[in-house]
């Protein structure tokens, strides 16, 4: 069970045969139900947990099944997922109090639904009962002979013995209503008030009034009051729906008897799997994934990250080659740290004076396996090492550009201008989602980090003028903006002066003849020692 997620951290847990949970991923809010906080990038197995029958895995909680009808709960319940009455959190598995006779269990983004044996249905959690009174189970009047449920983000579906689907929404009052048109369901999935059906006989039928990323499959975007069949799906033997997630619309999938899946709806960050990021109206095959060899994957969680981006990078070197270089660059000096400070971070070094100092990125530690954090962090290092530009004046055209545009963003003693939404644009263009983040800092960033976390100069992407400029740089091309606003010494100086940086001076330093002095250039450059803004510091001025 892969976590109901819509904050994009996704935990997945698997049930073994003999009984046992094994879980992996966020653990920050202790759903993986080791005791700890701890993410995990290899199964762990749930502790003390022997005799599971089911399993479901909500946003950042997870709840099982016991042989005995019992359901235990462990993770966030600052909602009420834990069931105890409470908006209490459990690191370790729980017994819900009262909960008997359960035969299944479906969990949502912050609820759950248990299914028992003589084919009631209970319910707990925020989304799934009323506004009141949902920290406890209670049993959804209405229903009778349920094999299955649903929980959606802010409604909830279950499937009858007689093939029948009823959904209500979460209101004042639980009234479950039943589905017009449907009368052979086998099962059902729920996501933002958007719904898809399986027919026994392997067809998919889809309906709800939220299809803004056609997750409904019927070729628009128009809400679908009444269940509509999908067009060339015949054979499918389940699917599922997404929530609407906060870094990407929702999307649905359908896995067909042979193994085969098909999807549809967004596909910001690749999730329909057919090898592009473009949005699609109908099902859509997913290509066959490259698995991994087991002998491949490290056990330790460095080589673990090693590994997946040693694919990543080889998947999509040949549309990002500045991707290929900064990693050959920073593989063997990237970790996972588990108590990092921040999600990623990259450290640079410079040794040697003037002309003769040689800078680089020296460290990159992550302490999840995000993909955006670590494209981020691997931009650092492109950007902090000028040996890996195709070409350093280009690359410092570039670095000028962020640094005059962004001079008040995240920067530290009027140092850093721009570097952070420089690495934001590289991400961008790698992880489209990515602008999410470009105009606002991470949660985990430390507020004493930076002289402030304001950034009024940013948009909420990166502009197109921005990405035209980064563009122009990984190709070795000076941008068109560095030639139509720098075009003397006394302007490069004077904008440098505005923005002072070690990455900027290097990388610039031969134009208009070259520096005349670099008595004042120190790493890390002393600001009160620089010449003044006025005062060109290039041979086209003379030297004076």
């Amino acid at each position: 069970s892969i976590g109901d997620s819509i904050a994009g951290h996704f935990h997945t847990c698997a049930l073994h045969g003999n009984g046992t949970v094994s879980c992996w991923g966020p653990g920050g809010k202790g759903q993986l139900g080791t005791g700890y906080r701890n993410d995990r990038f290899r199964p762990a197995e749930v502790a003390g947990l022997h005799d599971a029958t089911a399993i479901a895995a909500g946003a950042a909680h997870t709840c099982a099944v016991h042989s005995h009808g019992r359901v235990s709960c462990w993770g966030d319940g600052s909602l009420g997922q834990m069931g105890n009455g409470s908006d209490t959190s459990n690191l370790s598995w729980e017994l819900v109090p009262g909960l008997t006779r359960v035969a299944t269990i479906a969990a949502g983004s912050h609820a759950n639904c248990a299914v028992h044996t003589d084919g009631d249905v209970s319910c707990w959690g925020w989304g799934t009962t009323t506004t009141t009174g949902y920290r406890s189970p209670r049993k959804i009047v209405g229903l009778a002979d349920i094999a299955s449920v649903a929980v959606g983000w802010g409604s909830t579906c279950a499937v009858g013995e007689d093939g029948s689907v009823h959904c209500w929404p979460f209101s004042d009052q639980v009234r479950p209503v039943r589905v017009p048109g449907i009368s052979d369901a086998v099962a059902v999935a729920a996501g933002d008030h958007g719904y898809c059906a399986l027919h026994a006989g392997g067809g998919v039928s889809c309906w709800g009034e939220n299809n803004s990323a056609g997750q409904l499959g019927d070729g628009s975007t128009d809400p679908r009051a009444e269940p509509v069949r999908l067009e060339g799906i015949d054979d499918a033997v389940a699917i599922t729906v997404s929530t609407q997630s906060d870094e990407g619309q929702a999307h649905a999938c359908a896995m067909h008897r042979d193994g085969a899946v098909s999807c549809w709806g967004a596909n910001a960050f690749g999730q329909l799997g057919d090898g592009t990021f473009e949005p699609r109206l109908v099902p859509t095959p997913v290509l066959t994934p490259r698995g991994f060899d087991p002998e491949e994957v490290s056990a330790n969680p460095t080589g673990f990250v090693r590994t997946w981006m040693d694919r990543f990078v080889e998947e999509r070197e040949a549309e990002f080659p500045w991707l290929r270089a900064a990693w050959d660059f920073a593989r063997h000096r990237t970790s996972f740290v588990a108590g990092l400070e921040y999600g990623g971070m990259a450290t640079y070094l410079c040794d040697g004076r003037g002309v003769f100092q040689v800078c680089m990125s020296d460290r990159v530690a992550v302490r999840s396996m995000r993909l955006g954090t670590l494209i981020h962090e691997l931009g650092h290092v492109y950007d902090f090492t000028p040996r890996l530009a195709v070409s350093p004046r280009a690359w410092g055209a570039v670095q000028l550009y962020f640094a005059v545009k962004h001079p008040d963003c995240y920067t530290r003693s009027g140092f850093g201008a721009g570097v952070e939404l420089l690495a934001d644009t590289l991400e961008h263009l790698v992880v489209p989602t990515a602008w999410l983040g470009y105009h606002r800092p991470r949660a985990d960033v430390d507020p004493s980090a930076f002289d402030s976390l304001e950034c009024p100069t940013a948009t909420d992407r990166p502009t197109e003028e921005a990405i035209e400029v980064v563009l122009a740089g990984l190709a070795g091309r000076v941008p068109d903006w560095y030639t139509e606003n720098i075009t003397s010494g006394a302007e490069l100086w004077a904008a440098i002066r505005s923005a002072p940086s070690v990455r900027i001076l290097q990388n610039l330093q031969n134009e208009f003849g070259g520096l005349c002095s670099m008595e004042w250039f120190t790493q890390p450059l002393d600001i009160d020692r620089l010449p003044p803004a006025n005062e060109n510091q290039f041979r086209d001025g003379g030297c004076a």
